[in-house]
């Protein structure tokens, strides 16, 4: 393996260092005698200062959605009436949230195929039963 045209890099100890630090007006800086230092500490007014934990420089973004999501409900609540029905085809109690502007059904409770399974169900167990148990039953 040739390896012969490879340059290697040059030695960290090649570069010019900071020879001093000097304080001045705005805080302290590294001097170097070299044309390729930098500086390592930025001027007091240049600095970064850590803000302390204040309410207004907190964001907490599933708070504002909650509270979001709370004043949309509030307000779908004041639109959404609440009745219980018995379901003339079954016999059986429905629990619906009706939206009082519009008078559509927004939720029931059991849904409207689940009722159609039960008259359907109820309509097979007479059928089975035959003509004198549906009398006994209606009467």
């Amino acid at each position: 393996m040739d390896i012969g045209g490879i340059r290697l890099a040059p030695a960290a100890a090649s570069l010019p260092a900071a020879n001093r630090v000097e304080p001045n007006a705005s805080g302290t800086r590294a001097v170097a005698t070299g044309t390729r230092a930098v500086a390592t500490e930025l001027p007091r007014t240049e600095a970064v200062k850590a803000i302390g934990d204040n309410a207004a420089v907190r964001i907490d973004i599933q708070q504002d959605k909650a509270r979001q999501q709370k004043q949309r409900e509030d307000q779908l609540r004041s639109f959404i009436q609440n009745r219980n029905i018995v379901d003339p085809r079954t016999r059986e109690i429905v629990f619906r949230s009706v939206d009082t502007r519009t008078g559509s059904v927004v939720r029931q409770f059991p849904d409207e195929a689940r009722l159609k399974l039960r008259e359907y169900l109820n309509t097979m167990r007479e059928a089975e039963a035959g003509p004198t148990a549906r009398a006994e039953r209606k009467a």
